[in-house]
């Protein structure tokens, strides 16, 4: 009898965005970051919030915690754990995380500068143990022009008790001159921390000399020739001329 009466239901199957975030990242000394995440999709009645992740740095401050780019600071040495959700009205929440890792400037400290006779073989060792870091090695200074390419062998009878013995090492096949040695301490995300140590390996000094008469009369002059070597040209050796109270006299 009476017309029909019709009603209307829209029915919205919304497909919910997945949270991203970008890869884990790692800096050298606490700073200030800048993180993105995606962005929600307001069609879809979605918001976006950052979180700190409750099993790592709680000291973790972060501007504008709804927008999808955010200031992160609060960072401390080691792991800080971020998350990015996307949560809407309808459809469950997304998360992702992501680790920023906070690395320390590695420190390296190595022997005093040594001077050394002759030798074709000497210990280094470092003042302490390096802290903080992925690899540590001995390497010749490659801006100076070392006397040879000597070799590095591994000293495991220094300090056996140590937690790290392994810094000792013996500079093996030396020859005369001045060594650069250098040790290198670094752990992938900071500049390398270097200290050099100077080597002096100088030669046995060899003293001669030539004169064309032994034998001389009172008050006659006699003059002596120095005939004295030096292997290698750069390493500075002093002379000297003295009376040895030996001299033999007919009076």
């Amino acid at each position: 009898v009476c017309p029909v009466a019709y009603d209307t239901a829209i029915v919205r199957n919304l497909i919910p965005h997945q949270a991203i975030l970008p890869s884990d990242t790692s800096i050298c000394e606490p700073a200030n970051l800048l993180i993105s995440g995606n962005s929600p999709s307001l069609l879809n009645f979605e918001r976006g919030v950052w979180h700190k992740d409750s099993t790592s740095n709680l000291a973790i401050t972060i501007q504008s915690v709804n927008d999808s780019t955010a200031l992160i600071g609060g960072l401390v040495y080691g792991e800080n754990r971020l998350v990015w959700e996307i949560e809407s009205d309808y459809c469950q929440s997304d998360y992702d995380t992501m680790s920023i890792f906070v690395f320390e400037t590695p420190e390296a400290g190595v022997m005093n500068d040594t001077s050394i006779c002759n030798v074709r073989q000497l210990p280094l060792y470092s003042n302490y143990y390096p802290n903080n870091a992925t690899d540590y090695y001995w390497s010749l200074d490659q801006t100076y022009n070392n006397p040879n390419t000597p070799t590095f062998v591994y000293d495991n009878t220094v300090n056996p008790s140590a937690n790290r013995p392994d810094v000792n090492y013996n500079l093996m096949t030396m020859n005369i001159g001045y060594y650069r040695i250098v040790w290198n301490v670094e752990n992938g995300v900071c500049p390398v921390a270097r200290d050099t140590v100077i080597i002096y390996n100088n030669p046995n000094p060899s003293a001669n000399y030539l004169t064309a008469v032994n034998e001389i009369c009172k008050n006659e002059c006699i003059e002596f020739l120095d005939q004295s070597t030096v292997d290698a040209p750069d390493i500075l050796v002093h002379y000297k001329w003295y009376d040895d109270d030996s001299l033999v006299s007919d009076e």
